[in-house]
């Protein structure tokens, strides 16, 4: 889909659809950026084990991560 539209001087002229690109493009970034901040942030290595109800369950040679 051309976004941009060549008027009859030649000059470059954006399309009235492209606003919907910048409607789909935006929201879904920000949300991946936002999803991809909170996965770094979050202490997940200390809730699997909570929730899956490994508390201490001995390891097989797997590295823990350091505590924080």
């Amino acid at each position: 889909m051309p976004v941009i539209d060549w008027d009859e001087n030649g000059q470059p002229k954006v399309k009235p659809a492209f606003k919907y690109y910048w409607a789909i493009t935006a929201p879904l970034t920000l949300s991946i950026f936002l999803s991809w901040g909170l996965a770094m942030l979050l202490p997940w290595h200390r809730w699997i084990p909570k929730f899956s109800g490994n508390r201490n369950k001995q390891t097989n040679g797997d590295i823990e991560p350091p505590p924080r």
